[in-house]
């Protein structure tokens, strides 16, 4: 496939015109129809041409070729030749007649899909339809008190609170009013106004008795006297009784009832006492008795004593060479059955001296002794003082 080396163009009447003189190929854009030195090309000739595109200069250009029967003119389309320095390319085959396209290239790829274009604007809304017919209402199926072991399905309803609820999904332990199970049927009301008082009942039984309250302090008056005004919780004396006002009031003798409550009432007379039957004493020591011998007991005085409770008052001196010694002494039997009392003394100034007092039941006839010794160390000077010093008296009080 070959084309002219002539330069040729269409004007925008279809006329076909050949270029004679050989300028830059550029030039060809600024042709005008007709200008001197441009020849139409004879009609007797029938050329193929080919469309051509100038990029650079926008411009489009037909040229006249010389073509074989042979040639494949599909695979010429797109070809870029270079004119006197400038580039074009063949984009399509045409006859005399450059609006008829005799040899159609192949079809391009199919182009990309453009983006979305922009929401068009809300229309105008739609009248309302007319309204349907109201259907039947359901009844539900009433369950009583909710309970968290129910197996609840839909249409279940149940009361909690003082509310009623409808279940809207199957479920077991989920309690109202929990949106996502229930619906409310009907809500607890608010609290009515209070209604006017109503006749007064029958008396109830008696309730059981309280605690007793805790005793007050009388206001302790002395004995009792007819001039004295005295008030509620007063407290008189009258004849070996005590009372306690329990009214205001002046000269009202105790035990009236009206205005004194008994406090602590007189004591029943007792049983005559008996009288002692025996009086035991010693005489005191005449004498001077020696303990010289450690821990060897002496006896101040002794008394024999019969089966009863006795009073036993003792008395014993006793002088000592050394005022550091200590003395012992003691009420006893005499040996060690049994010690009634004792008592441990020192000889402060070579003398010591003690007094012992008690109270002892006998069973038996029993003597009783009054008895000292010197604990510390022997000593033939450590003596019970005699003349009457010392010695020992029991009296029998029962």
């Amino acid at each position: 496939m070959t084309y002219t080396a002539d330069y040729r163009y269409h004007d925008e009447n279809g006329d076909l015109y050949v270029v004679n003189t050989r300028t830059d190929f550029a030039a060809v854009a600024g042709l005008s129809p007709a200008q001197p030195g441009d020849v139409p090309l004879s009609t007797g000739v029938q050329p193929r041409y080919v469309l051509a595109r100038s990029a650079p200069h926008g411009i489009d250009c037909y040229f006249p070729m010389i073509v074989d029967s042979t040639d494949d003119f599909n695979t010429f389309i797109n070809t870029t030749v270079t004119l006197s320095g400038v580039d074009w390319q063949f984009i399509a085959f045409c006859g005399e007649n450059r609006n008829v396209n005799y040899f159609q290239g192949p079809p391009g790829p199919t182009g990309a899909t453009g983006p979305q274009g922009p929401q068009g604007a809300t229309g105008a809304a739609g009248s309302n339809g007319a309204n349907g017919t109201n259907g039947t209402n359901g009844t539900p199926n009433w369950k009583g008190s909710w309970s968290n072991s129910t197996a609840y399905v839909i249409g279940d309803a149940v009361s909690l609170s003082g509310s009623s609820y409808v279940c809207n999904q199957a479920h077991t332990n989920h309690t109202p009013p929990n949106a996502s199970y229930w619906d409310v049927l009907a809500s607890k009301g608010d609290t009515g106004a209070t209604g006017a008082q109503g006749s007064q009942g029958a008396t109830g039984a008696a309730g059981a008795n309280g605690t007793n309250g805790t005793n007050g302090t009388p206001n302790w008056k002395g004995a009792w006297s007819s001039a004295t005004a005295y008030i509620v919780g007063d407290a008189v004396s009258l004849n070996g009784s005590s009372y306690v006002c329990n009214q205001a009031h002046t000269n009202h003798t105790p035990p009236n009832s009206s205005y004194w409550d008994v406090l602590a009432s007189k004591g029943d007379a007792g049983n005559s006492g008996s009288p002692a039957t025996n009086n035991y004493s010693s005489n005191f020591a005449a004498n001077d008795v020696t303990i010289g011998t450690q821990n060897t007991y002496g006896d101040a005085g002794s008394v024999s004593l019969t089966a009863g409770t006795y009073l036993i008052l003792a008395y014993c001196e006793v002088t000592a060479s050394n005022q550091n010694d200590q003395i012992a002494f003691k009420i006893w039997d005499g040996t060690s059955s049994f010690t009634i009392s004792e008592s441990n003394v020192n000889a402060n100034a070579g003398l010591a001296s003690t007094t012992l007092i008690c109270t002892h039941t006998l069973a038996s006839t029993t003597t009783v002794k009054m008895s000292a010794t010197n604990v510390t160390r022997s000593d033939a000077n450590c003596k019970i003082k005699g003349s009457s010093r010392s010695g020992i008296v029991a009296v029998q009080i029962a």
